[in-house]
């Protein structure tokens, strides 16, 4: 279809997964959305081995953000668990960036952000955290 996968340079995260792979895609505006939608819509995507995805719309391909995410960027999503910070249960998705560089989230939840203090060593090792610029990152499902 476009010679190479070199080829596959551009376009959206939906029709690149859509072309790779034969499968639809159903893309979701967050702004049309609660948090609990979200949250179920993710759960179950994962539970049937979903291939999920993110990206920040702006006019501006690939446009470096204060927050440390790429503008126009796709990013996969790799998970999603519940962790008790502060003896509150707080939803956590696992995003990453596929160019596997230090290009990661900046704010709350980021790597070695104070709210990782709050969280026990048994949760940080069941969910494999890892803090070291590997283009994974957490990032809290709140409103």
């Amino acid at each position: 279809m476009y010679g190479s996968y070199a080829n596959l340079s551009g376009g959206t995260q939906g029709e690149a997964m859509e072309d790779m792979t034969g499968g639809l895609c159903e893309p979701i505006d967050l702004t049309k959305v609660t948090v609990d939608m979200i949250h179920k819509d993710i759960a179950k995507n994962e539970k049937r081995c979903c291939l999920m995805g993110c990206s920040i719309n702006s006019k501006e391909i690939e446009a470096k953000l204060n927050n440390g995410l790429i503008a126009g960027h796709a990013y996969s999503i790799t998970g999603l668990a519940p962790v008790t910070s502060g003896g509150k249960q707080v939803w956590l998705v696992r995003v990453r960036n596929p160019w596997g560089n230090h290009y990661e989230w900046k704010g709350a939840w980021a790597d070695n952000s104070k709210e990782w203090n709050s969280v026990s060593e048994e949760d940080k090792k069941r969910l494999k955290v890892s803090f070291s610029s590997d283009g994974e990152f957490w990032y809290v499902l709140d409103t």
